[in-house]
């Protein structure tokens, strides 16, 4: 399978796992995110994930990718810009992608990341407070509504 990480490999990569987009770990989560991924809808949410405690504002991708942005683009670099550039071009094409598929009769894509705002990570007694935070979706082993 092709590396997903190369720059510009990643619709091949996808394209090859299709069948593995179908198949949420948790379709209620899956279901929850799916709801949330509007551009402007957030809700609190709290979950488990590798032994930590995260809690904060479940957000879309495109929200998400927004604000990654504007922090990064901060920068100056001309490096992190091109990033950022490859980012919403990805974003384009797999928005791009779902709606085909959509369009074809085939089903949603499950998500394989979650997204959050205002984030209080905490493990181990130590807490750490992130403005984003974007995590695995088959890393959490629990979740619960509402924040604290």
């Amino acid at each position: 399978m092709t590396d997903p990480t190369a720059a510009g490999d990643y619709a091949s990569a996808e394209s090859e796992n299709l069948d593995s987009l179908y198949e949420p770990k948790d379709w209620l989560l899956d279901g929850l995110i799916q709801i949330m991924s509007g551009d402007d809808s957030a809700m609190s949410l709290t979950i488990q994930s590798a032994g930590a405690t995260i809690t904060g504002t479940l957000i879309s991708r495109n929200q998400y990718f927004s604000r990654l942005s504007e922090q990064m683009g901060d920068s100056g670099s001309p490096e992190m810009k091109d990033v950022i550039e490859l980012w919403r071009t990805e974003m384009m094409a797999g928005d791009a992608r779902d709606s085909e598929r959509r369009a074809n009769g085939g089903g949603l894509r499950s998500f394989h990341c979650i997204h959050m705002r205002d984030v209080k990570i905490m493990s181990g007694g130590t807490t750490l407070n992130a403005p984003l935070w974007r995590g695995t979706t088959e890393d959490i082993t629990g979740w619960t509504l509402g924040n604290f």
